[in-house]
């Protein structure tokens, strides 16, 4: 019991106390719920997961306690299933995490717990999973929850779960690199065209995005097609609507140089490079100090790539020129008002 309560994070009130004796079975006494409440008091926040029971602390102690419940060849096989049922998102994420810890503390069996708590409702489950996979991920680049919710989306996810992830995933990482391709892709196979320019530009944010995970996980010739894809669809929009999707044609650009110079193309990077700094000189001139940076950015970028096909940046029509500009435009930003 004190194991299950520890997995849960604690208990709000005496009925989930009462509701979790019914499923996973204390001494045969008939005061035991008061009795472990009195030993393991919440810390009675209204509201907190643990206001009315308390888990075993601290934290190691728990963990340790837990592993050896879970494999002590007593507990019965359906153990965390009964402990979990009708678990609230945070018990679960509680779980995950105790799980988690438990695998990067070397206990062998915490990744196969792990996939015995999430596999049965990937839907129901893979959010809190996530969560504590967010949490984990921030203290190593190993997250075993991380790498078992990669493998339990292939088979049990769902869109509804991938759009929900997509909202909270971080921009750079490296333990969810596999969930965030999984999600990305599902969320493309799910995109119908109904013709309008919102519909076509969450199709090339998707691309664009996947692109970058694609590159993230060294599987390079996907990532271009990804990206090449995204660039004509933004260049599509761009020239119906420019003063919405030019700065983004101008980034998945950027990303499109990337891909191509990871491949060695150097003449296409180049090319790629060459448009990101027209398109940011465009933008640039309108709002400065909004894509400015930017600005210097791609035209950094521009000079690399022509020192690397062996072509001098100082004799480039288009440096010379970006570089007239910006010189103008700081000039105007140092004039006294």
């Amino acid at each position: 019991m004190v194991g299950a309560v520890t997995l849960l994070g604690g208990l709000p009130g005496h009925e989930a106390l009462e509701c979790l004796l019914q499923r996973v079975p204390g001494p045969a006494e008939p005061h035991f719920g008061r009795f472990l409440s009195w030993l393991y008091p919440g810390r009675g926040k209204p509201g907190a997961q643990d206001a009315y029971l308390s888990p075993l602390e601290p934290d190691l102690l728990g963990e340790t306690l837990v592993a050896e419940v879970l494999s002590d060849k007593r507990t019965a096989r359906g153990y965390l299933e009964d402990v979990f049922r009708d678990a609230s998102q945070e018990a679960l994420q509680n779980g995950f995490t105790v799980l988690g810890r438990l695998a990067l503390r070397g206990f062998g069996d915490a990744t196969r717990w792990i996939e015995s708590l999430l596999k049965p409702d990937v839907p129901g489950r893979g959010l809190a999973a996530f969560e504590a996979a967010l949490t984990l991920g921030q203290q190593t680049a190993f997250d075993p929850v991380a790498e078992v919710l990669a493998t339990c989306v292939q088979d049990g996810g769902t869109v509804g779960l991938a759009r929900t992830i997509e909202g909270r995933l971080p921009d750079q990482t490296v333990s969810l690199r596999h969930v965030a391709v999984w999600t990305t892709e599902t969320l493309l196979a799910d995109w119908t065209d109904d013709g309008s320019p919102d519909t076509l530009a969450k199709r090339a944010r998707l691309l664009n995005n996947l692109g970058v995970r694609l590159s993230e996980l060294g599987r390079r010739e996907e990532a271009l097609e990804a990206c090449q894809e995204a660039v004509k669809h933004y260049r599509q929009l761009a020239q119906t609507h420019p003063d919405a999707f030019l700065p983004d044609l101008a980034g998945s650009l950027n990303n499109l140089g990337n891909m191509l110079s990871e491949l060695g193309r150097r003449e296409e990077t180049l090319q790629a490079a060459r448009e990101a700094v027209e398109v940011y000189g465009r933008l640039v001139e309108r709002l400065p100090q909004a894509f400015l940076q930017n600005y210097v950015i791609s035209l950094g970028n521009l000079v690399s790539r022509l020192r690397e096909c062996g072509l001098s940046p100082e004799s480039d029509p288009l440096v010379v020129e970006s570089q007239e500009r910006l010189r103008r435009l700081r000039g105007a930003d140092e004039k006294p008002a």
